[in-house]
């Protein structure tokens, strides 16, 4: 599969969505519930935001910790490391 192709098959679910959402919104308006169907647009894609910021966290929280680990090691062998090399040599 090409890089392109492989782009717009995932933008394909997003204008699927775009196109579900005009739709319902021509609904709304044809049947006078427009705000209704608005607010039922608007809570499932918060909903669909929340879900993919836990799964964005889900993913970052682990590299997070092994980055700051990486750093607190770093610093231990920075500092500490030559102490014991200072104690030996004398």
């Amino acid at each position: 599969m090409t890089r392109s192709a492989d782009s717009r098959d995932r933008r394909a679910p997003a204008a699927a969505q775009v196109q579900r959402e005009r739709e319902l919104v021509r609904v709304g308006e044809r049947v006078s519930r427009l705000p209704e169907i608005l607010r039922a647009v608007h809570d499932q894609a918060r909903a669909e935001l929340d879900t993919g910021l836990r799964r964005l966290l889900g993913v970052l929280e682990p590299l997070l910790i092994l980055a700051i680990g990486a750093v607190v090691l770093f610093f231990v062998v920075t500092f500490i490391l030559p102490l014991f090399q200072l104690d030996y040599g004398a």
